[in-house]
């Protein structure tokens, strides 16, 4: 199991540093500042009965299952996808940018920045 998780993040970094993957998931992606804005709303609106990590889990929560709602509203199946994003590689680097975004811009939003 654990030779699996190394692999498996040694994929997901590799594919961080891709320039497709900066290129198709944040720089052309046209729906990604509804998902920031989305994130950043329902953080603090979420950070009012829940701490730090637990709201910004429950936003990544969101922001997947919302992701896996909109494929089926958007695309009923994978000519549709195809249609829309060209290839499943840049539906995919989508979905991730869509993700990453909103729960970045939850952990943005929810810092503390008062001294202390």
């Amino acid at each position: 199991m654990q030779h699996f998780l190394m692999h498996a993040w040694a994929s997901f970094v590799g594919l961080m540093h891709s320039s497709s993957f900066i290129t198709y998931a944040f720089g052309m992606n046209e729906g990604i500042w509804m998902h920031i804005i989305g994130g950043a709303i329902l953080a603090k609106i979420i950070r009012t009965r829940f701490s730090y990590w637990q709201t910004v889990l429950i936003v990544l929560g969101i922001a997947i299952l919302w992701e896996g709602i909109e494929i089926f509203i958007e695309t009923p199946n994978w000519a549709a996808v195809l249609a829309i994003y060209g290839t499943k590689m840049r539906y995919f680097y989508d979905t991730a940018g869509d993700i990453i975004g909103a729960t970045v811009i939850a952990m943005i939003a929810n810092l503390d920045l008062k001294k202390k």
